[in-house]
């Protein structure tokens, strides 16, 4: 058996008998129960009791009893100091009510005082997701899919004589997670800024979320409930959901440049050189820019459910120095940018990162500038962050735009230095190189407040 809590006392003295009728089930009375009684006199009621084998004990209204259950008949001791009484009830068929008469006597007095009570258990509650109840449940998901809870006690009675509620934020190994967001607010209609969505702080509703989970691993969501039936109050068991999150795992992302075909979405096949800098048709200096010449490109790959690899790139610094023919003050120059140039780190262009292959496991760049005759030399020190993401494919029964988020996995800093340089012969001649650091794995998010749009002229002084 288990532990309950029943709950009925007279102003005296009281001998608590609860017979049970037929059911479908045998009925314990371990747990917390509350409720009133009424009669000669009225009161609240309110009752805890464990259960060992058929052996019960536990308290009414404060009063030490001890009794038996046999599973289909609960017999209690005095609940009061001094005399003795007997009580008899029938179990609701949910085992949640338990409604009957009682009779204490004043053995002092002789008197009989009778009455009727009514107790209710107010159990672990329900939480509810996507239509089903996961409380003391091992539910599976993935990172970056949206969770949203709900919680209430497991029968009306108690839920109408719910007086608060309490929820965990997530948790990992009993302490709040670091894995877990309220969200991530750039979308591809909407990224001039970005930024994280903390996790909700109202812990005290019916509901908890929206949440999502950033990394695999195991987590889990507590809630539970106080209630006042009749004057009697008391507080739920706290019910335990727990969350199995899948995930990208063995991420890798390779880095080359050079010689791959871009236009055919090539990936790298191991790390290698980068491209090299040119001078291109228009006339442009660039790093990469042709086939066989690409700037840079990035490739990941990882054991992951169904999803798609996200890119977002950060220009971290951009600076073209431009030096006129004519004579005069070198110009320092800025990509356009919103809302003011020379701010950085800056989104690139757009969200999600624009440049990659069909299969969206390969990101290219191959920045550029163009080389005005008004200039005699041109200088670009570039340097950019690109942020792997992952974003999983949205649950069937999940509607709207915030079914998931991506999650991030990881980042690479890389940087170009370029110089062109007009010679007697009215030709450019290019110099410089690029260079890539090595894939960082990261569970921070890219965030941004100035967005270079690369659309239009660069702002020069």
């Amino acid at each position: 058996m288990t532990l309950r809590q029943c709950a009925l006392i007279s102003p005296l003295f009281a001998l608590l008998v609860l017979g049970s009728g037929a059911r479908a089930q045998n009925c314990s009375l371990a747990g917390q129960w509350t409720g009133s009684y009424s009669g000669d006199s009225s009161g609240s009621v309110a009752a805890s009791f464990t259960e060992t084998g058929t052996s019960v004990s536990g308290t009414v209204n404060g009063l030490s009893v001890t009794g038996t259950n046999d599973g289909s008949q609960v017999s209690l001791g005095a609940v009061a100091k001094h005399g003795y009484g007997s009580a008899s009830g029938t179990f609701s068929a949910d085992c949640s009510t338990l409604s009957g008469t009682w009779i204490a006597v004043n053995t002092k007095k002789h008197k009989t005082k009778t009455g009727t009570f009514t107790i209710i258990q107010c159990g672990a509650p329900t939480m509810m997701f996507n239509g089903a109840n996961i409380a003391g449940q091992t539910t599976s998901v993935v990172a970056g899919q949206e969770i949203m809870l709900t919680g209430q006690a497991p029968n009306q009675e108690c839920v109408s004589a719910t007086v608060s509620q309490q929820w965990s934020l997530p948790l990992e190994n009993g302490k709040q997670t670091k894995n877990a967001v309220g969200g991530y607010t750039p979308t591809p209609t909407s990224y001039a800024t970005a930024s994280v969505t903390p996790l909700p702080t109202d812990t005290t509703t019916t509901s908890y979320g929206p949440f999502y989970f950033t990394s695999p691993g195991t987590y889990t969501m507590t809630y539970q409930y106080t209630f006042d039936i009749n004057g009697a109050s008391g507080t739920s068991p706290v019910s335990t959901a727990t969350f199995t999150t899948d995930g990208p795992t063995g991420v890798s992302l390779l880095i080359c440049g050079g010689d791959i075909d871009e236009n055919d979405g090539a990936d790298c096949t191991g790390n290698g050189p980068l491209g090299k800098v040119a001078i291109n048709p228009g006339p442009v200096l660039q790093f990469g820019g042709t086939a066989g010449n690409v700037g840079i490109a990035m490739t990941a790959t990882a054991t992951a459910p169904p999803g798609n690899f996200t890119w977002v790139q950060r220009i971290m610094g951009d600076v073209v120095t431009a030096t006129p023919s004519a004579g005069g003050a070198v110009q320092t120059c800025y990509p356009p940018e919103v809302p003011a140039v020379g701010v950085f780190p800056g989104l690139d262009t757009a969200y999600t990162y624009p440049i990659v292959n069909p299969a969206g496991t390969t990101a290219y760049d191959n920045p550029s500038v163009g080389l005005p005759n008004s200039y005699k030399k041109v200088s670009r020190a570039f340097s950019a962050m690109m942020n792997l993401m992952w974003t999983p494919t949205a649950a069937a029964e999940c509607t709207g735009d915030a079914c998931t988020i991506p999650v991030p996995l990881g980042y690479v800093n890389w940087k170009v230095s370029a110089t062109a340089k007009l010679n007697k012969k009215g030709t450019w001649v290019p110099s410089g190189s690029g260079s890539a650091h090595e894939f960082v794995a990261s569970s921070s998010y890219p965030t941004w407040t100035s967005w270079v749009t690369y659309m239009g002229s660069l702002v020069c002084h």
